[in-house]
């Protein structure tokens, strides 16, 4: 993924491109905005955050009195955001999402897009004045790899992605078009994108797809099937690294990240990798279609005996079935040298249950009662050393997400002397189970 320059820089020139002094931004994702914040937050008028899973104060600081957010109450996340906007001087202006749990994958806007638009509509109204105001019809262009659909009339709010969220801006579009230029921005640079590349391209990453490719024998398959594909990374590395000459479909629930896959694996040569929707529990393919069949961490959040039956069915007899889950039984282990009862207490999951999704090892029991032969079961703590990488960012804020101040002062010194010595690793845990389909006597 191209990192050409900065993620801020790449925003300052969406503003310059239109002539905007300053705007309206709205989005999810805390580092969209991060770099913004540090080093032009007087070209930020006001920004909305619509139920982020994380939101630190210190970033935010530059931006308190114009920061609105939107939060629900149900989940740790929601509880950890609220009471970091309250911390705020002044504290954000929340609004409050009753009896609602927002998670990564939440379709906020869909179900509370009504609330939301007028809750923003308001806030705005509430500020100065911003100029630059535009008229037209709708428009679309590329503009330092961020890719802006225009649309509507008056002050500018650019819309950052919605992290998974399957509507994205879609819902409210039409609202806030009669009283703003909507910019939508898309990209490899925006909103989970960066991190689900980061992740599909990093070395740990690469070992664990590569031994469960490994197993799943790939050599002698005409028809490969990827259920839960996002971003294609995984796609592409099978076709350009891999050597992979199958024709690989892969399918996705959510057509914004299919519109993500599509666009990168057409600009790194890739345009013959096959993306459709497709729901994980009920395959739109005929039985035994495929000769492989695999997934990687989309069990955790579905019914997992759904979608195990789907696997199972759609894999031709002989076939192999492949799954890859994030593991909430195993600790997500760090090199840091901390005192033993804080680093027994960042390296344990707050929140170990399942639900109908499986994120243990109760994968390799499921694997084994769907009636698939062969199997082989293989955990994994995989690696993660890149400093500044979005993957890493994103382990350290989960691991200090419930930390004191002088808790957080502790992990900081480790977490530099680590990093100064270059041994610093942070961990993600994941459980790995092949199979094979059994042939019919």
């Amino acid at each position: 993924m191209p990192q050409e320059s900065p993620r801020h820089l790449r925003l300052l020139s969406v503003l310059d491109h239109f002539g905007f002094e300053k705007a309206h931004f709205a989005g999810q994702v805390p580092s969209d905005f991060a770099g913004l914040i540090a080093n032009a937050p007087e070209r930020i008028a006001s920004l909305m955050l619509v139920c982020p899973e994380h939101a630190s104060p210190e970033m935010f600081g530059p931006v308190a009195e114009h920061l609105l957010v939107v939060a629900g109450d149900s989940s740790m996340a929601d509880r950890r955001v609220r009471g970091s906007m309250a911390a705020l001087s002044p504290p954000a202006r929340l609004v409050a999402l009753d009896d609602y749990k927002a998670l990564t994958w939440t379709d906020v806007l869909a179900d509370h897009g009504t609330s939301i638009a007028t809750a923003l509509l308001e806030w705005i109204a509430a500020l100065d004045p911003v100029s630059g105001a535009r008229q037209g019809l709708e428009s679309e262009l590329d503009c330092e790899g961020i890719r802006c659909t225009v649309r509507g009339s008056g002050p500018p709010l650019l819309l950052a992605p919605m992290a998974l969220a399957p509507s994205q801006w879609q819902p409210v579009l039409d609202t806030l078009a009669q009283s703003f230029t909507t910019i939508q921005l898309r990209g490899p640079h925006l909103g989970i994108i960066p991190l689900l590349e980061a992740r599909g391209q990093s070395s740990g990453y690469l070992r664990l797809l590569t031994a469960m490719i490994e197993r799943l024998d790939i050599s002698g398959a005409t028809r490969i099937l990827d259920v839960g594909c996002g971003t294609g990374v995984v796609e592409r590395w099978l076709r350009k690294d891999a050597g992979c000459s199958a024709t690989i479909t892969a399918v996705d629930i959510n057509d914004y990240l299919l519109g993500e896959a599509r666009w990168l694996a057409g600009k790194t040569g890739c345009r013959d990798l096959e993306f459709q929707s497709g729901d994980a529990e009920s395959l739109p393919f005929n039985d035994d279609t495929f000769d492989v069949t695999f997934s990687a961490t989309v069990m955790e959040e579905v019914d997992a005996n759904r979608m195990l039956g789907e696997l199972v069915r759609v894999t031709r007899p002989g076939g192999r079935v492949g799954v890859i889950v994030r593991a909430l039984d195993l600790p997500r282990w760090t090199s840091l040298d901390l005192p033993f009862e804080l680093k027994n207490r960042v390296e344990t999951w707050p929140d170990p249950s399942e639900g109908t999704g499986c994120a243990s090892a109760r994968l390799y029991r499921l694997m084994s009662a769907a009636g698939l032969e062969n199997l082989t079961c293989f955990p994994d703590l995989t690696p993660f050393c890149d400093l500044d990488g979005p993957v890493e960012q994103l382990l350290s804020m989960m691991l200090t997400a419930e930390l004191d101040d002088q808790e957080t002062a502790t992990w900081q010194a480790a977490r530099n002397a680590a990093a100064a010595t270059g041994s610093l690793v942070f961990t993600w845990p994941h459980h790995c189970a092949v199979a094979t389909k059994p042939i019919a006597t």
